[in-house]
């Protein structure tokens, strides 16, 4: 009887036992699979209830998934007291200026940073003075929700702007303080 040596269930052979090998080491075969079990699955010490799909969202996952969660569950800060260009790095945080100096944020073409469609950025302007001019980059279109205009945009003295991407060079902003 061919008895393979394995420390994981993924160590197994799955021809083995072979239907001329002797039934008398049929009891090796069950503890190496009980061993291996156990090695694979050091942790587990109940009942497992998911489903095989249930346990494929869990695909990926690199980190605990209430860690994951939680971290979407706020909007990291990028403090900008400059003139800026966008980096993809931004997306889905909030950028944020808080002196009273007059800056331009550019929003860069997707040829230069390939934000995915449906990126949100939110912009922020704290400063008591010193408007922010939200820039188009070569080829942007940055639309103005509900009026439909696409031009470079001014984000007032404490005004707070959402921009979405909508398209491949595509976005639209609105939010209060913004002409």
């Amino acid at each position: 009887m061919a008895l393979e040596t394995a420390t994981y269930i993924s160590g197994l052979v799955a021809t083995n036992p072979a239907s001329g090998d002797d039934p008398v080491q049929g009891d090796d075969h069950l503890r190496l699979i009980k061993a291996t079990i156990l090695a694979t699955f050091p942790n587990v010490t109940g009942a497992v209830s998911p489903t095989h799909t249930e346990l494929g969202y869990v695909d990926g996952v690199t980190s605990s998934i209430q860690t994951q969660l939680d971290a979407l569950a706020s909007v990291a800060q990028n403090t900008q007291n400059a003139d800026y260009t966008l980096v993809l790095g931004d997306a889905n945080k909030h950028i944020y200026k808080s002196n009273t100096t007059a800056y331009a944020w550019t929003i860069p073409p997707n040829s230069s940073v390939a934000f995915p469609t449906g990126t949100i950025i939110t912009l922020v302007n704290a400063g008591s003075s010193g408007a922010i001019t939200v820039t188009r980059g070569s080829g942007v279109a940055l639309i103005l929700a509900g009026d439909g205009t696409d031009s470079n945009k001014t984000l007032a003295a404490y005004g707070l702007a959402t921009i979405l991407k909508v398209g491949t060079d595509t976005w639209f902003i609105s939010g209060v303080g913004v002409t």
